[in-house]
Parts: structure tokens; C-alpha cells; sequence
């Protein structure tokens, strides 16, 4: 059972009292939810040597008691649902596994969500709750791979998701063109889906004594909702791909080098316009040993956006390096560095929502110094006894 009672009044000045005690009738609400969800399952578990199964239901029984007390209203609504569940797990070979999995989960809109309330904290972006909001639906089906061989050293994993939402809670934006003013209010919708993937694997060369992998991911997402009353589409897709290597010599040397590339691209209903752009990420990384006591650690970072008809191209290079010492069977450490060498340390981060895309600039912490000491409890000395 959920429960809620949102008050909410706005007052304006009064003439006569000379104080801001008259109420504005437009602005303040009232308002009370029950939500009541009975959800009674079954599940039956199944397993014969390298297969096992787990399959089960369950019905959703949700009763809506919604009363705006400021205009004597009550919204009293019913829903029921399924909770469908299935998980198949083969197991043909040592750390060899199939998985295959579904399941259904309704998501309540929230009190904010409901209460039609016109909340006008910012006058430019107001909000207005709808209380003939229904409770969404989403199935989920999900799909992975993984498989290691320890005597040949070799690593893959593979993955599909997949989500198809009915009834989903997204907004009705109406946009004044003159003064930007816009009204949202929670609707239902359909057409929701996304899809996803990802997969990779590795190896070593022995006669190298060097690790290699690679990886890749990617999807699509087609969110639905209303500009000016109207249905609206927008369908964001991403590519991604990355290779990495890897080579060691304990307490002498270790060397990485990691690339990832991706491509980012949204197309909408409201115009012929498409934002796309490659992300470009590399990262180098080094220690060097003396004598196994002192070491020099870099790592080196460069990020590369490419620019787009909104925002123009932006890279900056992160360069950072730390020289140790370890003491007493490397128990304890102590370190001198510089993070940010170049000075160039910048958040910077683009989404895809909806209709909108942006990107947000952030300060961080720049260039530092720093002189620091480590105790390891894991490594600490045996004592003689």
C-alpha cells in the first residue's frame, strides 16, 4: 500500500491584511493517493545436469484511490497485470554458459505525477500533473554468452538486450514560440523500445607474453512523446568499438594501451536535421621498476570529441605521473605526484533526450601536487615468532 497527501498553496499580497495571505485557487491543490497492489505467484525450478530453468507468474491486482479534495474530485481506477518471469541457464561446458531470461515489470506514476497541480516555481518551465495517468509496462527480454578456456588463456562474452514499454509515462511539452514558455504534463504513450548490445574477448601470445583483447557495444532507443500536443518521435543510436593490450613483467615493467571509438547519432519526427559525432578516447598506461622498490607510474589520457552543427569539436589531453617507493615487503609506500600535468582536467559530457541534445562543461580540479603515504594491510610482514 502507498500512500501519500501533497499540500501544496501558493498566496499573493494582500491590500487589505498587507501581508501575502490570499490565496491564488489557480496555484494550490490538495491531494491524496492510495495506491493498493495485490501481486499473488508461482514459480516452478527445473534442473537436469548441464540445463536449468526457473519459470513463474505472477498477477498484479492495483487499485488507483485518487481524491483532489480542493474540487471534491476522486479518480477510483482498477488495473491488473502480469508479472511473467523465465530464466534459462545451459551450461555445455566447463565455464561455457547460455543464459536466456525475461521478464515483465510495471512502473506507478509518481504523486508529483498525478496531482494536477500547475507549478509555476519557474515561470519559463512550468508542470502540471495529470491524474488519468496509467501505470506502464515493460518487457524485458535479455540474452548472454560467456566462455573462458584457462588452459589456452582465452576470454569472449556476448550480450542482447532488449526492452518494449507500453503505456509509458512521457510529457506533453507545449511551447510558446514567442516566450519559450513551456507547460509539461505527464501522458501515456506508446512506441517506446530500446535495444542493446555487447560483446568482446581476449588472448594472450605466449611467445610475446602479451594480452589482447577487443570489444564492441552498441544501440538504439526510440523515446515518444508530445511537442504542442503533438506525437513525436526521436530514435538515438550508438557504435562503439575498442581494442586494448596489455604486456607485464612482475616488479619490472607493465605497459597498456587502450582505444575506444564511438559514434553517437539522433534523428527526430520534428525535422530532417541529424546530430551525429565520434567520440575517440585513448589511454596509455606505465610502470617502470628499480631494483623492485622504486617505480614510475604515467598515464596518459586524450579524449577527442568531434563537433556538430550545435557545438564545435573540443579534445584535451590528461597527462599524469607518480614516482614511489615501497618499504618493509611493499607493507607501506610513499609517493610523490602531479595529476593533470598539461593542465587541461575538463568535464565535458553529451547526451541524447528526447527531442533535446546537449553537452554540459564542468570545472574540475586542474593541475596538483601531491605527497602521499600508503599502508597496505594485505601485504603487511609476518612477524617472527
Amino acid at each position: 500500500m502507498n500512500t501519500g497527501d501533497n499540500q501544496q498553496f501558493t498566496y499573493s499580497y494582500s491590500p487589505a491584511s498587507t501581508k501575502y495571505d490570499a490565496k491564488v485557487d489557480s496555484l494550490s491543490n490538495q491531494f491524496k493517493q492510495k495506491i493498493i497492489q495485490n501481486i499473488p505467484s508461482a514459480t516452478v525450478n527445473y534442473s537436469f545436469k548441464k540445463l536449468k530453468i526457473n519459470a513463474g507468474t505472477g498477477i498484479s491486482f492495483t487499485n488507483f484511490e485518487l481524491k483532489d479534495i480542493s474540487f471534491n474530485k476522486s479518480y477510483v481506477r482498477n488495473y491488473s497485470n502480469f508479472f511473467p518471469s523465465a530464466n534459462l541457464n545451459y551450461s555445455y561446458k566447463s565455464n561455457h554458459s547460455l543464459r536466456v531470461s525475461y521478464n515483465g515489470v510495471t512502473k506507478q506514476p509518481t504523486i508529483d505525477q498525478l496531482q494536477p497541480l500547475r507549478n509555476n516555481n519557474d515561470q519559463f518551465n512550468q508542470f502540471i500533473g495529470n491524474p488519468n495517468l496509467q501505470p506502464s509496462f515493460s518487457n524485458n527480454f535479455n540474452l548472454s554468452h560467456n566462455a573462458y578456456n584457462f588452459i589456452k588463456d582465452i576470454y569472449m562474452y556476448q550480450g542482447l538486450n532488449l526492452g518494449l514499454i507500453n503505456n509509458a509515462i512521457t510529457n506533453n511539452r507545449i511551447i510558446d514560440p514567442n516566450t519559450a514558455k513551456t507547460i509539461t504534463q505527464p501522458v501515456n504513450t506508446a512506441g517506446n523500445y530500446n535495444v542493446n548490445f555487447y560483446g568482446g574477448g581476449g588472448f594472450k601470445l605466449k611467445k610475446a607474453d602479451l594480452r589482447l583483447g577487443i570489444n564492441a557495444n552498441g544501440g538504439v532507443n526510440k523515446n515518444t512523446d508530445f511537442i504542442n500536443s503533438l506525437k513525436s518521435y526521436s530514435r538515438s543510436t550508438r557504435l562503439g568499438v575498442g581494442i586494448n593490450a596489455t604486456k607485464s613483467n612482475e616488479k619490472k615493467y607493465t605497459f597498456s594501451i587502450d582505444h575506444q571509438v564511438n559514434y553517437n547519432q539522433q534523428t527526430t519526427s520534428q525535422n530532417n536535421i541529424k546530430i551525429n559525432y565520434f567520440i575517440n578516447t585513448l589511454t596509455l598506461n606505465s610502470i617502470v621498476y628499480y631494483k623492485k622498490l622504486w617505480s614510475l607510474e604515467t598515464e596518459y589520457e586524450l579524449f577527442a570529441r568531434q563537433k556538430t552543427a550545435q557545438v564545435p569539436a573540443i579534445s584535451n589531453n590528461l597527462l599524469s605521473a607518480k614516482l614511489q617507493r615501497t618499504f618493509k615487503k611493499d607493507e607501506y609506500t610513499v609517493y610523490l605526484g602531479v595529476n593533470d600535468i598539461l593542465n587541461q582536467n575538463i568535464g565535458i559530457e553529451r547526451n541524447f533526450f528526447s527531442n533535446t541534445f546537449t553537452e554540459t562543461r564542468n570545472d574540475r580540479l586542474k593541475r596538483y601536487w601531491l605527497l602521499g603515504f600508503a599502508w597496505n594491510f594485505k601485504n603487511k610482514a609476518p612477524q617472527a615468532k
